[in-house]
C-alpha cells in the first residue's frame, strides 16, 4: 500500500497507521490503552512492545527488529477526527490537495454526519503526512504538550500537500515525537501482538 503514495486512494486502512512515536518502559505498566481527544473528538491508542521477529523470504527466515515500544491507533482515522484537524489546519498555514470523504460518501469535504466514525477516504499519501504534522501541532496547542512534527522537506516542516516535488525531498525524522505513519516492521509487530508479554517471533503461516 505504501507504494501507492503518489495516487489518490481509498484510505480505509492507510491511516490506521497513525502512530505516536516514542519509547516506553513496560515494567510495571498497568494501562496499555490511552484515550486522546481533540475538543469533542476522541481516539484511542494502544501500546505495542518493540520486538524481534522472523519473516519468511523464500524458504529462509530472516530476523527483523523493532527497537522500543510504541503507540498505535486502535482504528483507522475516522472522518470526524480528520475533519476536526483539517478544519483547524486550514486556518493555521496548512494546505490540502484533497479534503477527504466520509467513508463511501459521494461528496468530499462535507461536515461530519451520523456516519462520522467511518474511515476518511479519498486522500493522498501526501495529504496524510501533512495532516499528521497538523495533528501534532494542534494536539500540542490543546494539551500543552511539546511533541515534534515528523515530516519535513527542503523548506522545513511540510505543510502543503499540493506540492508534488515534496515527494522527492520529504524526510521523515523518526527521532521526533509527533504523530506519524507506521513503518512496515512496526505494522508487522503490531499484527503479531499476542498480549502484554511479547509478540510472536515465528513466521506467519498463510
Amino acid at each position: 500500500m505504501w507504494l501507492l503514495r503518489k495516487n489518490v486512494l481509498l484510505m480505509s486502512l492507510l491511516l490506521s497507521t497513525l502512530l505516536l512515536t516514542g519509547c516506553e518502559d513496560l515494567e510495571g505498566l498497568v494501562i496499555q490503552q490511552v484515550k486522546h481527544s481533540l475538543n469533542n473528538v476522541a481516539f484511542h491508542m494502544r501500546l505495542v512492545p518493540g520486538s524481534r521477529f522472523r519473516e519468511l523470504e523464500f524458504e529462509y527466515p530472516s530476523k527483523r527488529i523493532v527497537d522500543g515500544n510504541y503507540w498505535i491507533a486502535e482504528t483507522p482515522v475516522t472522518y470526524a477526527l480528520w475533519y476536526e484537524v483539517i478544519t483547524w489546519a486550514r486556518g493555521n498555514g496548512y494546505v490540502f490537495g484533497n479534503p477527504g470523504r466520509e467513508g463511501n460518501s459521494s461528496v468530499t469535504g462535507l461536515a461530519p454526519t451520523d456516519r462520522q466514525t467511518e474511515p476518511v477516504t479519498m486522500v493522498s499519501w501526501l495529504d496524510c503526512v501533512v495532516w499528521l504534522n497538523a495533528l501534532t501541532e494542534y494536539y500540542n496547542l490543546l494539551h500543552g504538550t511539546e511533541y515534534t512534527r515528523v515530516y519535513y522537506d527542503g523548506d522545513g516542516v511540510i505543510t502543503d500537500s499540493r506540492n508534488l516535488l515534496a515527494y522527492d525531498s520529504l524526510v521523515e525524522i523518526h527521532a521526533n515525537t509527533g504523530f506519524r505513519l507506521l513503518t512496515g516492521d512496526e505494522r508487522e509487530v503490531a499484527a503479531r501482538y499476542l498480549g502484554p508479554s511479547k509478540p510472536t517471533d515465528h513466521p506467519l503461516k498463510l
